[in-house]
C-alpha cells in the first residue's frame, strides 16, 4: 500500500509524462504539417541535393537565422525535414549573429525571438556577436549612404565570418558541415541587376549561386534560390509562426533596398516571372564564367614568361594579343587577385587593360590597378605590385 504522499508523487509523476506526451504528439502532427507545404516541400528537396553534393549527408547543417521571415521559413522547412528518414543521421542546428549597427533593444529582441521559436522546435541555437564599428564599419561622419552601404557590407562578411568559425567548430569531431541560408527568388533578382549597376563581368552577372564555399572553404549552401518570398511568409503563417521585421530594410537610401521598393514591383508589373527568368540567365552565365576562367588559364600557361613570384607575372604579349579581350581580362584579374588585390575593381578597368595589351601601339604604357601597375611593352606584359615589390 502506497501512503497519501507517495500516491500523490506518482499521480503528480504520471500526469506530468502524459502533459509530455500530448505535447510530444502535437510536435509531431506540427511537423508533418509543415512538411507537406509546397514551399517547404521545395526547399527540403532543394537541401537534400545540395547537401548531397557537397558531401554533408551525414553531417550538420547551420541555420543562418536572423529571425526575419526568409530564415524562419527556412528554419521550418529543414526542421521538419530532418525528421524523415531521408536525412536520418543529419543535425540541423541554428546560429544567430548579432551586430551593434541597430539599437542594443531591437537587436535583443530579435534573439530572443530566435531562441523562442529554437526552444519550441527543439534546434540548438548558437549566438554569436560581432562589432561591424569596432572593425571600421561605423555608418556615421560623412558619406551617407555610401558609407552606411559599407557598413552594411562589414556586417555581412562579419556575420559569415562568425558562421563559418561555427562550422568549423561543429568538424571538431570529424563530420562536414555546411552553412545555408535563405536567400530566395527575388534576392537573385535584386543580385543581378546591382551587378549590372556596377557593371560586373560574367561571374557577377550569374548573381547567388544554390552552391559555393566561403573564403576558409566552408560550404555554404542556399535552398530557397527557386522559391518567392510570397510562398515563404506562407509558409510561415499556415505554421502560425511570427517573424521579425528590420527596419533596416524600409531604408531607400541602401541601393538594394531602393531596387526592391521601386524597380523590383515594376519589373514585376511587365514581367510577373521575371525572378524566375534570372534564375535561368544566371545558369548559362555562371558556365559561361567557367569557361572563361578555363580559357584564362590556358592562356596563362601558354602565355607566361619564367616562373610567375609574389609580386611580378609577366606574359608575351603577342600570345595576349592573340586571345579575346574578355579572356585576357579575366587572366588579369585572377592574376591580380593572386597578388594580393581584394577590391573588386569593376569589369571596364580590367577590359581596358586587355585593350591597352591588344593595340597596336608600341610605346610603353603603365596603368595602375589598386595596389597592382600592368606595365606594357612591346614584346611583354607585367604585372607587378605599385611599390615594387617582387
Amino acid at each position: 500500500m502506497l501512503d497519501g504522499n507517495e500516491a500523490h508523487s506518482l499521480d503528480v509523476a504520471e500526469a506530468g509524462s502524459a502533459v509530455q506526451n500530448a505535447a510530444a504528439r502535437r510536435l509531431v502532427v506540427w511537423r508533418a504539417s509543415i512538411r507537406k507545404q509546397p514551399a517547404a516541400r521545395r526547399i527540403a528537396q532543394a537541401w537534400r541535393r545540395l547537401v548531397a553534393e557537397a558531401g554533408c549527408s551525414q553531417g550538420t547543417t547551420i541555420v543562418a537565422f536572423s529571425g526575419g521571415a526568409d530564415s524562419t521559413a527556412l528554419l521550418l522547412a529543414l526542421w521538419a525535414a530532418a525528421g524523415g528518414r531521408e536525412m536520418r543521421g543529419h543535425r540541423v542546428v541554428a546560429m544567430h549573429v548579432m551586430h551593434d549597427l541597430r539599437s542594443r533593444a531591437e537587436v535583443m529582441a530579435d534573439r530572443d525571438a530566435c531562441a523562442e521559436l529554437c526552444e519550441r522546435l527543439g534546434v540548438p541555437l548558437t549566438v554569436g556577436e560581432v562589432s561591424v564599428r569596432g572593425a571600421g564599419g561605423g555608418a556615421g561622419g560623412r558619406g551617407g549612404t555610401a558609407r552606411m552601404g559599407n557598413a552594411e557590407g562589414a556586417a555581412r562578411s562579419l556575420r559569415y565570418a562568425a558562421l563559418a568559425a561555427h562550422a568549423r567548430a561543429c568538424e571538431q569531431d570529424g563530420s562536414r558541415a555546411c552553412v545555408v541560408t535563405g536567400h530566395h527568388v527575388q534576392d537573385q533578382l535584386e543580385t543581378v541587376l546591382l551587378a549590372m549597376l556596377r557593371g560586373a563581368a560574367s561571374r557577377g552577372l550569374a548573381g547567388i549561386a544554390p552552391r559555393t564555399r566561403m573564403r576558409d572553404g566552408t560550404v555554404l549552401l542556399r535552398p530557397c534560390l527557386e522559391v518567392k518570398p510570397a510562398a515563404l511568409r506562407q509558409l510561415c503563417q499556415r505554421a502560425g509562426v511570427s517573424w521579425v521585421e528590420d527596419a533596416s530594410n524600409g531604408d531607400t537610401s541602401l541601393r538594394r533596398n531602393r531596387l526592391r521598393a521601386r524597380v523590383i514591383p515594376e519589373l514585376l508589373a511587365i514581367k510577373p516571372d521575371v525572378a524566375e527568368r534570372s534564375l535561368t540567365a544566371s545558369v548559362f552565365l555562371r558556365a559561361s564564367d567557367r569557361a572563361l576562367r578555363r580559357e584564362a588559364r590556358r592562356l596563362d600557361d601558354l602565355a607566361r614568361e619564367g616562373t610567375h613570384g609574389p609580386g611580378l607575372m609577366r606574359w608575351t604579349r603577342a600570345a595576349l594579343q592573340a586571345s579575346t579581350p574578355a579572356v585576357v581580362a579575366t587572366l588579369l584579374r585572377r592574376a591580380a587577385r593572386q597578388m594580393g588585390e581584394r577590391r573588386q575593381l569593376p569589369a571596364r578597368v580590367w577590359l581596358h587593360a586587355a585593350a591597352v595589351i591588344g593595340a597596336s601601339d608600341r610605346a610603353p604604357k603603365r596603368l595602375e590597378l589598386g595596389v597592382l601597375s600592368l606595365m606594357v611593352r612591346r614584346g611583354e606584359v607585367r604585372l607587378m605590385r605599385a611599390d615594387g615589390a617582387e
